[in-house]
């Protein structure tokens, strides 16, 4: 999958969360967190739209994909974090 599809399916996964609790989707600059970030984004709901990455995409993640650790503490990552790990592990990679 070429980025932008990859970029695609995940607006459509966050769309589809924050739907689901009936919030509708804002904008959402690559430099923007998603959990914390965007309202109604929480980690719950991170949880959410990773096992439905999973789904769309056809590949295992470990994790919450919207968060990372940095310095052993757990930080949201920004659509475009996401977006690289999605890449990175559909091309063959870990999420780490």
């Amino acid at each position: 999958m070429s980025k932008s599809e990859v970029a695609k399916v995940l607006r459509s996964v966050i769309s589809d969360c924050l739907g689901r609790s009936g919030r509708e989707m804002p904008q959402i600059g690559s430099d923007k967190k998603i959990i914390d970030g965007v309202p109604g984004f929480d980690s719950l709901c991170g949880l959410e739209a990773t096992i439905d990455l999973e789904m769309r995409l056809g590949i295992s993640l470990e994790d919450n994909v919207f968060i990372k650790e940095v310095l052993g503490r757990p930080r949201a990552r920004t659509f475009d974090e996401v977006l690289t790990a999605l890449l990175t592990i559909l091309n063959g990679g870990s999420n780490a």
